[in-house]
C-alpha cells in the first residue's frame, strides 16, 4: 500500500507569498517602462515645437527674401508680422530687416526672424545681398546664415 505524502505545515501559505512578491516585482517593472515612455513622448513634443518654431522662422525669411527679389528699389520692408497662413503651423513669426550698407547695389540686408507666441523658439539671423542692376526680379543672394536656439 502506497503511503500518501503528508504536508507539513510550515509549507502552508508559501505560494501566496511567492505570488505577492512576484506580482510586486512585475509592477515595478511596468511602472518603470510606463514613466520611460511618458519621458520620452515628453522630449518628442518638445522637439517637435522646436523644429516647428524653426519652420516658421525660416520660412519668414524666405518671405522677406522673396519680398526683396520683386519689391520696388525702396529696399527693406517695414518688420511684419506674418501670420501663420504664410509660415507652417500655428506660430506667427516676426521679422525685422535693415539696411546694413550704403550702397545700392549690392546692398546688404540683415533680417532677423523670432516666433511670436511667447515661448522659447529658434531665431534666425540672416544677411543678403541684393543687386539692383539687374532687371526684375533682382538678384538675391543669402551671404550668411545663422540659426540660433534662444
Amino acid at each position: 500500500m502506497m503511503e500518501q505524502p503528508t504536508s507539513r505545515s510550515s509549507d502552508r501559505g508559501s505560494i501566496l507569498i511567492l505570488t505577492l512578491v512576484l506580482t510586486m516585482v512585475l509592477s515595478l517593472i511596468v511602472v518603470g517602462l510606463a514613466r520611460y515612455t511618458m519621458a520620452g513622448l515628453a522630449t518628442s513634443d518638445v522637439s517637435t515645437e522646436r523644429t516647428e518654431r524653426t519652420a516658421a522662422a525660416t520660412a519668414g525669411i524666405y518671405f522677406v527674401v522673396e519680398q526683396l527679389s520683386v519689391s520696388a528699389p525702396a529696399g527693406c520692408p517695414a518688420q511684419q508680422v506674418l501670420a501663420s497662413s504664410v509660415v507652417p503651423g500655428d506660430v506667427a513669426v516676426s521679422v525685422a530687416c535693415s539696411k546694413v550698407t550704403t550702397t545700392e547695389s549690392p546692398a546688404i540686408y540683415e533680417l532677423v526672424a523670432r516666433t511670436t507666441d511667447g515661448h522659447i523658439a529658434g531665431q534666425i539671423s540672416v544677411s543678403v545681398q541684393v543687386r539692383t542692376e539687374m532687371s526684375s526680379p533682382r538678384s538675391v543672394r543669402v551671404v550668411e546664415w545663422d540659426g540660433n536656439d534662444v
